[in-house]
């Protein structure tokens, strides 16, 4: 009896050692302030940014240098293409100015591997340096000829946020091939239930007086790379058409 416990005890250890959870940088760098939500009508919903405990975190929603969100603002607006990178307060001002603010859908990440050296190379790689949405909705696959699983978490406080009754319009930056114009998400996880992707999204649309904008535009360096210039136009007139910029 005594080894049988013993033996149950080393598979949970071996469980818990296998996996990696990743948190939303929000949860850890103060970035949903009461005032910006409580100044809020419109919300704009991105993927994931993860908190790299090593350092290198961006210092807002969309703040990367390689993210064409904010410096789409700034040319909307006739200013300076980098006058928000790495100004926070200045972010901050504007979304209070423009009455908008910013979530993410997952608000962690569970990564499990049976190979420990090959999962933190995994992380690092691919979720900590290529932020990924391919990688981030993917549920299995393959890296160093190891399987790797990714579970994800959604965020419900977009839903408490909705519950308030102030944000009356909706948009998405993940694109329409993750929520195409008729909301069907990829992936669709329907196996979990309320739990999953396209249940999860179903639950935003269900507030009523909230326009869910179905067309969408990524600010990612690889949709802009892949869109060229005629993409890039079209995501900022979509930004001032409904963040109403100037």
């Amino acid at each position: 009896m005594i080894l049988f416990y013993f033996f149950i005890k080393l598979l949970i250890q071996k469980k818990i050692n296998c996996s990696m959870q990743i948190n939303h940088a929000s949860i850890h760098l103060n970035w949903n302030r009461d005032e910006i939500f409580d100044n809020a009508t419109k919300l704009i919903i991105g993927s994931f940014n993860p908190f790299n405990p090593n350092g290198d975190n961006a210092d807002y929603y969309y703040g990367r240098c390689t993210n064409y969100l904010w410096r789409s603002i700034a040319e909307i607006k006739g200013e300076n293409p980098n006058i928000y990178f790495n100004n926070f307060e200045l972010k901050h001002r504007t979304m209070l100015n423009h009455n908008f603010c910013f979530m993410d859908m997952v608000s962690k990440l569970e990564i499990i591997s049976n190979n420990d050296q090959v999962k933190s190379r995994f992380v690092d790689e691919k979720i900590y340096t290529e932020f990924s949405d391919q990688i981030i909705f993917t549920s299995k696959t393959s890296y160093v000829n190891n399987e790797i699983v990714i579970n994800r978490e959604y965020n419900n406080q977009i839903l408490d946020l909705l519950e308030n009754g102030r944000i009356t319009k909706i948009i998405h930056t993940m694109g329409n091939n993750r929520i195409d114009l008729d909301f069907q998400t990829n992936p669709k996880e329907r196996r979990l239930g309320n739990a999953g992707f396209q249940n999860f999204v179903q639950s935003i649309r269900n507030f009523e007086g909230v326009d869910f904008i179905s067309e969408s535009y990524s600010p990612s360096a690889r949709a802009i790379r892949t869109g060229g210039t005629q993409y890039y136009q079209n995501l900022k007139t979509w930004l001032n058409q409904h963040l109403d910029l100037v």
